[in-house]
């Protein structure tokens, strides 16, 4: 059984040794148990520790560590079978193979970590509970075979001696040393729990002797003490607390004190089961109940902390929403600023723009005062009136160019570390009832995990904006087929940011297509040829790329590129 096993448990480790002071302790501690087990107990023992030990000991270390501390506990097991029993030489060899092959398969079976804990949930005591008790009917056949073979034990006496004693340390010691060995209690308020342990543990001792005094029959005084100390202590309580139930058993049976001496009296046999079938009662009150307050108090933290979080969700949910909302008007009164700040970046045209009316009003009042002054007879109210307008129109068109400079005020630009996809969406959200008014269909194909660029967000928004709006009103004059409008994003093939404005309009007619980002040239019947022309050149000040082709099957793509952060950082330095 441990040849077939080794493979499966060693086969993918790299082997490494154990700690040094473990190296050392565990084989001593192991022989130590063995021999004073024995020379009190001989093969008659009402526990047996050592296995337990071990046990323990790989539960807690990487299993890489595993074979050496076996081949030390091998030497140890075999060691204190040649001090304990003279001449058994070759039966000896035979309960080694047991005792490891137990040992081995306890371990592995647990399922256990080294830094896993008895009372992570109802199932890990469960589990280890059900290996211990199955484990060791193995280990006792093949024991009781030699003990008969050996020293003459009936095989029936032999394999119930060893099933029990292996049994009770597995599920006594193993625990205790489990709970005890936790990381967990490391980081617990460590100062409190352990004095309130051995203390409720002391008491449940103190209790357990007058249980096994002569003068107080019975069996079960400690029992309420012993539920005190499980409720206290949880896991920990409940086998601290069953240990010095067991230890102060066995030692007030054997030193002839107790109901269970009594009623044996010399038959050793009696003793030992009787005791073992006390531990047992007391395993069985106590575990089960430690572990499902282990776990109801698990799922009670665990049931805090998901409230908790959620709780802390939804008010941050809450904050995001109001901030996005704030945002969204921010947003909007930026981009209508960029947007003029845009049209401002063409000062002539600009101009030209805003002052054609009052200009053309300015000319008109001027040749009517000069008619009406050049008259046979000047009209010269007429012409007042006329002049009035001339001043009048000239205080529009200061006017407009005080805005106009109040529009092209110079300011630093502003660049961030931003995520493009964002700033899209928030544009989107922006046009949608523009998309809606016109019939037009808006997907967006926005790619995950793209890097962040370094640039002026509302100028970015700016670019995106004019392009869909150039789509919208391009597809506004189609009148058959749909109205598609698909934006999306994804990483350039020169380590950066793609953003792409495909449409189901008329497409770019082949004359326009090398105009199109031309400064003032226009497709359109009102537009003055600006849009474009400052789309191409935020997109170059920011030290991209935009171009234009023909979607199919009908329709264009203005696509845009923009350097990472990273790359714009290299190319700087």
């Amino acid at each position: 059984m441990l040849l077939v096993r080794a493979p499966l448990v060693f086969g993918h480790l790299k082997l490494t040794a154990p700690p040094l002071w473990l190296a050392v302790a565990l084989p001593i501690a192991y022989f130590t148990a063995a021999v004073v087990t024995v020379s009190l107990f001989t093969h008659n023992t009402p526990i047996w520790i050592s296995n337990s030990l071990v046990v323990t000991a790989l539960l807690r270390n990487r299993r890489s560590t595993w074979p050496a501390l076996l081949c030390l506990v091998v030497l140890a097991d075999y060691a204190q079978i040649l001090v304990s029993a003279e001449g058994m030489w070759v039966v000896g060899l035979g309960i080694v193979v047991c005792d490891i092959s137990e040992i081995l398969l306890v371990a592995t079976l647990s399922g256990f970590t080294e830094t896993a804990s008895l009372e992570e949930s109802v199932w890990p005591i469960a589990r280890f509970a059900l290996v211990s008790l199955l484990v060791p009917m193995v280990s006792a056949t093949g024991g009781a075979m030699l003990l008969n073979l050996a020293l003459g034990v009936p095989f029936g006496e032999g394999w119930g001696n060893w099933y029990l004693a292996t049994a009770g340390g597995l599920l006594i010691v193993t625990p205790l040393l489990l709970c005890w060995t936790d990381p967990r209690l490391r980081t617990s308020d460590w100062r409190r729990v352990i004095p309130e342990t051995l203390l409720l543990a002391g008491l449940v001792a103190i209790v357990g002797f007058l249980d096994f005094h002569d003068a107080v029959p019975g069996l079960f005084l400690a029992f309420p003490f012993l539920l005190l100390t499980t409720f206290q202590g949880r896991l920990l309580g409940a086998t601290t607390a069953a240990a010095a139930v067991a230890t102060v058993a066995i030692w007030s049976t054997f030193t002839g004190h107790g109901p269970i001496a009594t009623f044996a009296g010399t038959n050793i046999v009696a003793k030992i089961h009787y005791l073992q079938l006390y531990i047992a009662v007391v395993l069985l009150s106590v575990l089960p109940l430690a572990a499902l307050l282990g776990h109801r108090e698990k799922l009670a933290a665990q049931l805090r902390a998901f409230t908790e979080t959620l709780e802390e969700r939804v008010k941050e949910r809450t904050r995001q929403l109001q901030a996005e909302n704030e945002a969204r008007r921010q947003t909007e009164a930026a981009l209508a600023r960029a947007n003029r700040l845009a049209t401002m970046g063409q000062l002539t045209a600009s101009i030209a723009h805003e002052v054609s009316q009052p200009v053309a009003a300015t000319v008109t009042n001027a040749r009517a005062a000069l008619r009406w002054l050049n008259g046979q007879a000047p009209v010269l109210e007429e012409a007042r009136q006329a002049l009035a307008g001339i001043v009048n129109d000239g205080n529009r068109a200061a006017q407009v160019i005080d805005r106009v400079r109040a529009h092209i005020k110079k300011a630093p630009p502003r660049r961030d570390d931003l995520e493009i996809n964002g700033a899209i969406r928030e544009v989107v959200e922006l046009i949608r009832s523009e998309t809606v008014k016109n019939s037009v269909s808006v997907r967006t194909e926005l790619a995950d995990s793209l890097p962040l660029i370094n640039g002026d967000r509302v100028q970015l928004q700016q670019v995106v904006l004019n392009l869909i709006i150039n789509a919208i009103e391009a597809m506004s004059g189609v009148s058959e087929g749909a109205r598609d409008l698909l934006i999306s994003t994804g990483k350039a093939e020169s380590d950066g940011v793609l953003v792409a404005v495909r449409d189901s309009g008329p497409g770019i007619a082949p004359e326009s297509a090398d105009r199109l980002f031309d400064s003032f040239y226009t497709t359109k019947r009102d537009g003055l040829g600006m849009g474009l022309s400052i789309c191409h050149s935020i997109i170059e000040a920011h030290q991209g790329q935009l171009w234009a082709t023909a979607n199919t099957p009908r329709g264009a793509i203005f696509q845009f590129t923009l350097p990472t952060r990273q790359s714009r950082t290299e190319s700087n330095q």
